[in-house]
């Protein structure tokens, strides 16, 4: 794994460790108190719960909501600096349609994929 392959998957992360934070906040200070209910209902398994005691809905919402923030700021601000398409789009690799690189864009791909 080259350092641009590490910097390219951390960027692609980044919204996921927003979600996580966000979940990690809302828990400190009691955000989103009303979504502290299992996800399994209640239901058990051989007396345990499906997905142990501490999977709440509220960390589903939580995480969904904190990837999209960090994702909406991650997309307006950042992915369209010349640093960060440097990290994501390299020529590794060609597909069928003649596309190269990992990460496409859909100015890159769409013209010669529609035809």
């Amino acid at each position: 794994m080259t350092m641009r392959d590490a910097l390219g998957t951390g960027y692609l992360l980044l919204p996921l460790l927003g979600g996580g934070i966000f979940h990690g906040l809302c828990m400190k200070y009691g955000w989103l108190a009303v979504l502290k209910h299992p996800i399994d209902g209640g239901y058990t398994l051989r007396g345990r719960p499906l997905f142990g005691s501490n999977k709440t809905i509220r960390g589903v919402v939580a995480v969904g909501i904190g990837t999209a923030i960090v994702l909406g700021i991650q997309a307006s601000l950042l992915h369209g600096r010349p640093i960060i398409q440097a990290i994501v789009r390299w020529s590794s690799t060609s597909d069928s349609r003649g596309c190269s690189g990992r990460w496409r864009s859909s100015s890159s791909c769409t013209s010669s994929s529609r035809r």
